[in-house]
């Protein structure tokens, strides 16, 4: 199939039509530990299979991992209620009774009658055990490539999520283990954009990339391939 493809191009310079930007974020939880290496051999096999290329990558520091991880939730209108609807949801997906579920959430002075109070925490909690620890960027770019980097992302919860996705391979902590103990983040191992919009916007604030560019980056790489 990918001999096709390269054929494609050679005889289109201009590029291959349907092909995407898109791009993700390896969280602070998984970078400097033992899953790193095999997380990232997983998306590139995974990409190589779906002929999506990664064509750039990078480092982010510790202070622009927590501005970024606060544009996420102030710039997107009704983030807080939002995620905090989805944390009360996995309480019920989970049927942990009402009861356990407001001994859990009293214990850092939550309601659940107040999603919003609820999302702004897990907020604070992610800046607070993110502090000082750095993200990995990467850029991807290819036929469908939105979708496919979404789906095998998994779902929030990863308890939840699909056998084969990136969560449920690499992580086993369910939502409602925030609220155990002294409060956790959620380690749900990488964070990628749902929508072109939001794809964009992620590249352009991280990478200084415009979409055309990235899709610049892929057609390139494509050529090199075909030149060997």
């Amino acid at each position: 199939m990918a001999e096709t493809v390269f054929r494609e191009k050679k005889e289109s310079p201009t590029g291959i039509s349907g092909i995407e930007a898109t791009c993700m974020f390896i969280k602070p939880e998984v970078v400097g530990d033992s899953r790193l290496g095999k997380l990232y051999k997983e998306v590139a096999k995974y990409c190589n299979e779906q002929e999506i290329m990664i064509v750039g990558m990078r480092r982010i520091p510790a202070d622009e991992v927590a501005n970024n991880l606060r544009n996420h939730y102030l710039v997107e209108e009704g983030k807080f209620e939002a995620t905090g609807k989805k944390v009360l949801r996995a309480f019920e997906t989970q049927s942990i009774p009402n009861q356990e579920r407001d001994a859990l959430l009293s214990k850092f002075n939550l309601s659940a009658d107040d999603p919003y109070s609820i999302g702004k925490w897990v907020m604070e909690l992610e800046l607070r055990e993110y502090a000082g620890k750095e993200e990995i960027f990467l850029l991807f770019a290819g036929p469908n490539a939105i979708k496919s980097l979404y789906e095998i992302r998994g779902t929030s919860d990863p308890l939840d999520a699909k056998p084969g996705t990136l969560r449920a391979k690499f992580s086993s902590m369910h939502i409602v283990d925030m609220f155990r103990g002294e409060g956790k983040a959620l380690d749900n191992i990488v964070h990628v954009p749902e929508s072109k919009d939001e794809a964009s916007r992620y590249i352009l604030e991280t990478f200084n990339n415009t979409e055309d560019e990235v899709i610049e980056k892929y057609n390139k790489k494509l050529l090199l391939r075909v030149s060997r």
